[in-house]
């Protein structure tokens, strides 16, 4: 995702980038089940295709309507870094009680 858009890009071709479209199955899946979808811009007047279907893993490969939207994760502007926040304390209780970390 680029700027808020998705981007679908081909070799040799100008970027498509669009935040709303449908994907359109094309032909039978191949023996690998990739499906190729013809890709509709419905916020522009594009089309493109994709080497498969867009969504689930193991959901049919069907027609499907997408809308992209953008949203800061809320940890992101709350300061809270799961993860990192349980690394840090574990820092601070180090220097804290002078016990050295081992990590194994």
């Amino acid at each position: 995702m680029v700027d808020e858009k998705v981007r679908f890009w081909h070799a040799g071709q100008q970027p498509v980038e669009t935040t709303h479209f449908r994907q359109v199955p094309c032909g039978e899946p191949d023996e690998s089940d990739h499906q190729r979808m013809r890709i509709v811009c419905l916020d522009i007047d594009a089309t493109t295709e994709a080497f498969d279907s867009i969504g689930p893993e193991g959901a049919p490969k069907t027609e499907r309507e997408f809308l992209v939207t953008s949203e800061r994760a809320p940890f992101l502007y709350e300061g809270k870094y799961g993860t990192a926040e349980r690394i840090r304390r574990l820092f601070v209780a180090s220097i804290e009680t002078g016990n050295p970390i081992r990590w194994c």
